[in-house]
């Protein structure tokens, strides 16, 4: 297949936690130990796993949760997280990025958010994937900054995506 080929073959489905962590930690946090790099939320009951499948491999996840978002205030803990959806995880084999399967799986964990109610989306997007987001009508609404949090993911900037009333 070539570089400009679409992934025509390619079918989305809802899996477990397990199912998603191989390629997240592979992708995402390289030289981390399988099946280690998890979520404080991946096995909430309302969490959206979903994977790309390819002859029977997967080749992109992306992971949907209802999570608080810091920079809407009315939205944030302890009260309820009132329709705050965030994106996580996504990543796609590096041998088949740039051929529709990132867009794909994001398009599905939206659905899976709205079928949830939601009333916000938001995610951290690195730098080197703002492009992808924006391309998927996602906005910036952040400068860049350091994940304090996590080691070696370099700088990331929020995104938002765009529902009816959702954001001032």
């Amino acid at each position: 297949m070539s570089r400009d080929e679409s992934c025509a073959d390619v079918t989305i489905h809802r899996v477990g936690a397990d199912s998603v962590r191989p390629l997240r930690a592979a992708v995402l946090r390289p030289g981390s130990i399988p099946g280690t790099f998890t979520y404080p939320d991946d096995d909430a009951p309302a969490t959206g796993h979903f994977a790309a499948l390819l002859g029977g491999s997967i080749t992109g996840v992306v992971t949907m949760l209802e999570e608080s978002c810091p920079h809407r205030p009315d939205l944030a803990e302890p009260a309820p997280r009132l329709g705050a959806w965030r994106l996580r995880g996504m990543a796609v084999d590096p041998d088949l990025q740039g051929r529709g399967i990132g867009s794909r799986l994001l398009t599905r964990a939206i659905a899976h958010a709205l079928d949830h109610d939601a009333r916000v989306l938001w995610c951290k997007a690195r730098l080197g994937a703002v492009s992808f987001y924006l391309h998927n009508g996602w906005h910036a609404f952040s400068p860049a900054f350091e994940l304090a949090e996590v080691d070696k993911v370099g700088s990331v900037r929020l995104m938002r995506f765009d529902l009816p009333g959702a954001w001032p």
